[in-house]
């Protein structure tokens, strides 16, 4: 009894190898065994690399084909070390491919890698919005992720300034008067600059400061 239980579980243990390939055990007997079986995709859509040729002996670690399913595409973005943590999941994100920035493409933040790498970045995986057929795999896109509830200060970046490897704005303080001021900046988004720093009292140029940094730097030399 005992040597006939051990082989009714080792039939059961090889019968659920036959079903791993695609091969029912009820169906398989001495008339129909065959030296080739067929190995049916776990998922639907197209073959993008094959690693095997006829006649190759394989591990079973071994990766025979690589598939893609273009009904299921994300986006992969890297993200810094320094913005992060600001990152979330169900954020939404805006991205246009590098041959054509002019189109623009939605996805949610799916899942935040929670390491930073040897690169000091990060990899954010995002659910793409609907199906468009001209994304293909691979593709390199340039991304948007919308911060929840952040209000900053920010400026113009034809208002920030580079003097001496600093950063700097202009304050008008009274008609044809003005006043340099150094600044820390932060994000960069449509064109605006975040600013860490409290801002005095003044107007902020926004407009031809590098023309008021030179006539400024001139009128010191002299």
């Amino acid at each position: 009894k005992s040597e006939y239980d051990s082989h009714k579980i080792l039939v059961r243990s090889l019968a659920e190898k036959l079903r791993l390939v695609g091969v029912d055990p009820e169906k398989l007997n001495e008339e129909n065994i065959s030296r080739s079986i067929n190995i049916y995709s776990p998922i639907s859509g197209y073959v993008s690399k094959v690693n095997v040729n006829i006649g190759k002996y394989v591990n079973p670690s071994d990766v025979l084909f690589e598939l893609i399913n273009p009904d299921d595409l994300h986006v992969r973005l890297t993200v810094f070390e320094n913005d992060a943590s600001k990152i979330f999941e169900g954020q939404k994100v805006s991205f246009a491919v590098n041959r054509n920035p002019a189109d623009q493409y939605t996805a949610v933040v799916h899942l935040v890698t929670p390491n930073i790498g040897e690169d000091r970045s990060t990899d954010v995986h995002c659910h793409i919005e609907g199906r468009n057929k001209d994304l293909l795999p691979g593709t390199f896109v340039n991304a948007q992720i919308q911060l929840k509830g952040v209000k900053v200060t920010a400026v113009p970046e034809e208002a920030i300034v580079k003097w001496e490897n600093s950063n700097y704005i202009f304050i008008q303080t009274a008609s044809h008067i003005f006043k340099m001021l150094p600044v820390e900046t932060g994000t960069f988004n449509d064109g605006y600059v975040e600013l860490k720093n409290q801002l005095p009292d003044g107007d902020v140029v926004t407009k031809n400061a590098y023309t008021i940094l030179m006539k400024m730097k001139n009128s010191a030399e002299e």
